[in-house]
């Protein structure tokens, strides 16, 4: 798109540049770049785990291949589905880079146990996985247990979160083929005995290592059987800590998708009803210098007048504006949810217009700001008057705004907006003394304002 608008540029007249000021591709590029240093963070933890318990650089390879060929695999299925690569099938992949080393690490380390018994390599490959293949099984059904009910929620809520969790369910399935196929292949072909204790180049610290595991496993021992003796008490605790969790999850705000900073910030301007468009453009002038003044955050802004996110109208106004990248805007103040309460501060002083902004939805097409968007539907089958049904609505937005939950509770419908009614007489139009070119100028521009034209406007309002 970029290139294209640089491409479109060049037939611009002097002195106008385009500027994007409305893009969410930056934020799910930032999201892509987040879940690949998550994923090469992950395999290098592996990889430093198993060779610092192992003390093998050839046990390192087999879980370094298996993350990546687990990952690809799932992205693969989430094709074959007709998922698309957003913030839920890559918050996805990265909870499921920690879940799919597992299997391969126990598979790794069980055949390295056998090979120190004295079996060879392909012997103890069968020997570990005839004890481990029915565990591997059935954790990796367990894991996928927990995520299948999500699939299979009905709603809005289904439609966002099966994605997430049908690519963990992926991600684990490859995960246990591998583990079950690949990686006693791999082990059988890569691992060999070890001969003494640590040698080569850093002999002395596994030797310290070992030492030291040693005598964590000595006192993990001692500590086990130390809370057998108590564990009536220990299981006082436990219920102790159930008790706390459940205290604290109430006590904690929760969302239905929490908000992000996804780098843009939308605003809504309200003016009285029955203002002209000149009105609103005065007021947007002063948005637009406050914004300049204001966030030093800001790259590019569009500020519009005339335009509503859910209709629009003389007394109307929108303005999104993108922020610097977020290597710029590092502190809490200078991120989305700083810049939209220092706004919103400075816009409540504002006598000429209702202003305010707004986060982007967390999840696109789920209201046109941040936060939750209700509808309030007229079921009295016309017994209630317009101004009695923004009465109601009202009443709603007052209710809510004393909840400390919630805050700036509004609505866009106006029951009050000025409108003109225009009656036609048709007949008498036609035996007017006019010219049939000007009778056919007239009637078109009186059909512009037709009463159908008009009730149209009007049940729009009302829907």
């Amino acid at each position: 798109m970029e290139a294209q608008i640089a491409e479109l540029e060049k037939n611009f007249p002097p002195g106008v540049k385009a500027v994007i000021c409305y893009d969410t591709t930056k934020f799910v590029e930032v999201s892509i770049e987040e879940v690949l240093k998550t994923l090469m963070e992950a395999i290098a933890l592996v990889v430093l785990v198993i060779f610092v318990f192992l003390q093998d650089w050839r046990a390192t390879i087999i879980p370094a291949i298996a993350v990546p060929v687990s990952l690809i695999g799932a992205l693969a299925f989430a094709y074959l589905f007709g998922f698309s690569l957003n913030t839920l099938t890559m918050f996805g992949l990265v909870l499921a880079t920690g879940l799919v080393v597992d299997d391969a690490i126990i598979v790794v380390e069980g055949i390295a146990a056998k090979m120190e018994q004295g079996l060879d390599r392909r012997q103890a490959a069968f020997e570990a996985m005839g004890e481990l293949s029915g565990a591997v099984i059935a954790t990796s059904l367990v894991l996928m247990a927990v995520f299948i009910p999500v699939s299979f929620f009905p709603g809005a809520t289904g439609i966002m979160y099966r994605q997430f969790a049908l690519i963990i369910i992926f991600s684990i399935g490859i995960s246990l083929f591998n583990a079950l196929s690949f990686t006693p292949s791999m082990s059988g072909l890569f691992l060999h005995h070890t001969e003494g204790e640590g040698r080569g180049p850093l002999g002395w610290f596994f030797r310290q290592f070992n030492r030291g595991f040693s005598w964590v496993l000595e006192q993990y021992e001692s500590l086990s059987k130390f809370l057998i003796r108590i564990r009536m008490f220990v299981l006082g605790l436990f219920i102790l800590g159930l008790a706390a969790t459940a205290f604290v999850y109430i006590s904690v705000p929760s969302g239905f998708v929490p908000d992000e900073d996804q780098g843009i910030i939308v605003g809504l301007i309200q003016a009285p009803d029955g203002v002209s468009l000149a009105y609103t453009e005065k007021v947007v002038n002063t948005v637009s210098q406050t914004l300049k003044k204001e966030v030093p955050e800001m790259e590019a802004s569009l500020v519009i007048a005339g335009f509503g996110l859910n209709g629009n109208g003389p007394n109307q106004g929108t303005f999104f504006f993108r922020l610097k990248d977020w290597k710029e805007r590092q502190g809490d103040e200078h991120s989305v949810k700083g810049i939209v309460q220092r706004l919103n501060g400075i816009f409540a002083q504002n006598q000429d217009a209702l202003i305010f902004t707004s986060n982007l939805p967390a999840v696109s097409g789920y209201g046109v700001t941040g936060g939750f968007e209700f509808q309030l539907q007229d079921r009295s089958n016309g017994q209630l008057s317009i101004d009695q049904f923004l009465a109601i609505a009202q009443q709603i937005i007052a209710k809510a705004n004393q909840n400390p939950v919630l805050r700036q509770v509004f609505t866009q419908f106006t029951a009050s907006t000025p409108q003109y009614q225009i009656d036609i007489n048709r007949d008498r139009l036609e035996i007017l003394p006019v010219s049939q070119g000007q009778k056919n100028s007239g009637l078109s521009f009186l059909n512009f304002l037709t009463p159908t034209v008009v009730i149209n406007s009007w049940m729009n309002e009302n829907d």
